[in-house]
């Protein structure tokens, strides 16, 4: 009986012995469990920043042109699907359209002002059939040929590298002009817009002298004061004439022009 006893206890120290030596292991487990669930937690994890704002503006108004079917802004260029159904617009025509219209900017797209148009108001056109006027075409033909003369040796344009012969305008513009590219050749990087034109920003403000005009190939304008724009096309709007490009047809002028995007460098003496 007292033998039965003593295998009964130690039996049962065994156990406890066990049980004792299983325990740390299990608890270290879990502590390891834990250190690596809180390294791992998303909290810890870098954050992007792509918030979207959004504002809506009621009677707003911003410049729209059509070309190929399809409307573009003409600040920056974002495509508005919601305006190419409408018959109203035709293409090569820039208008003035009033809306109710959502802006958003950032977001991962980068937006500035890109307009969601929620009620269209008006759609005002804002070229003309009636062409130059008077004082636009009258000034040139009195005033080219002794510009053509006096600038040819003060201020020199190329595209990409090619050399152009340019009929430069006697005005405060062109003199300004003349000025800039006097401190150092003057690059300027051009973008094609609306398939009739290359448009880029000089980098400063020049005196203009807006007057409605329709442009023909081959011309140079100012136009909002401080962009450069150079047509291989037609266009109607308010610009300052900077000068013409000289002994090259149409097609010569769409096959240096006619790119995405081209380089103008002007150079003036010191």
């Amino acid at each position: 009986m007292m033998r039965k006893k003593i295998a009964v206890l130690v039996c049962a120290l065994l156990v406890l012995v066990l049980a004792g030596c299983s325990s740390p292991s299990s608890s270290s487990d879990s502590s390891i469990s834990t250190e690596i669930s809180s390294e791992g937690s998303a909290s810890n994890l870098p954050q992007i920043d792509d918030e979207m704002f959004s504002e809506l503006k009621y009677d707003a108004t911003i410049e729209v042109f059509k070309q190929d079917g399809v409307v573009y802004t003409a600040e920056y260029e974002y495509e508005i699907p919601e305006l190419s159904g409408y018959s109203e617009l035709e293409d090569g025509k820039r208008y003035l359209l009033t809306a109710d219209i959502t802006f958003l900017n950032g977001g991962v797209a980068g937006y500035v002002d890109y307009p969601q148009i929620e009620n269209v108001i008006n759609i005002e056109e804002i070229s003309s059939n009636a062409g130059p006027t008077e004082e636009a075409t009258a000034e040139p033909a009195e005033e080219a040929p002794a510009a053509e003369e006096a600038s040819t040796a003060e201020l020199a344009l190329s595209v990409d590298g090619t050399a152009v012969d340019v009929a430069w305008e006697d005005n405060e513009s062109v003199a300004a002009l003349k000025e800039l590219a006097a401190r150092g050749p003057l690059e300027v990087s051009l973008s094609a817009y609306g398939g009739f034109e290359q448009v880029g920003p000089l980098g400063e403000t020049l005196p203009s002298a807006n007057v409605q005009t329709t442009t023909e190939p081959g011309d140079i304008v100012l136009y909002q004061s401080s962009q450069i724009v150079i047509f291989y096309g037609s266009n109607t709007w308010d610009y300052t004439r900077l000068g013409k490009i000289q002994g090259m047809s149409t097609e010569e002028l769409e096959a240096l022009l006619g790119k995405q995007g081209v380089t103008v460098t002007i150079e003036g003496s010191s």
